[in-house]
């Protein structure tokens, strides 16, 4: 499958133009090589960023590497991947719930506040899918 520079780029202009308009700093990506090998990279988080970045995901998706992205943003100085304390401001939370049993427990609990009310079952499924942890 080649990656798609359009959709790529959608991407980062959806999630991060408010974050832009709102905020600035930069975005950071991420490549991960099947061997393990992981190299960074880093943008400003506007247009010409966005750009810059979807050309280097492309570049690396091609390479073999499986892209990732870091869903806030980054101090413009920084030039390491940010630990919790280089975050400024955090536009996006997410649960990294990569267990079955840990879904059960946030939906079981209600310790998530959902934007959307999704089934329990259908959230459980959902995050196993999206975690390649279908297997049961």
């Amino acid at each position: 499958m080649k990656p798609d520079a359009d959709q790529i780029y959608r991407h980062l202009d959806l999630h991060f133009a408010e974050i832009a308009a709102e905020y600035g700093g930069q975005i950071e990506l991420g490549a991960k090589y099947p061997d393990g090998d992981w190299t960074p990279f880093f943008a400003n988080c506007n247009e010409e960023g966005f750009a810059l970045a979807t050309n280097w995901a492309v570049s690396k998706n091609e390479g073999g590497a499986n892209i990732y992205f870091a869903p806030n943003p980054r101090p413009s100085e920084l030039k390491k991947a940010a630990s919790d304390s280089d975050i400024e401001i955090a536009f996006w939370n997410f649960a990294d719930l990569d267990k079955s049993e840990a879904a059960d427990i946030v939906v079981r609990n209600n310790d998530l506040p959902l934007q959307y009310s999704l089934p329990a079952e259908v959230v459980r499924t959902t995050i196993r899918a999206l975690w390649g942890q279908n297997e049961e």
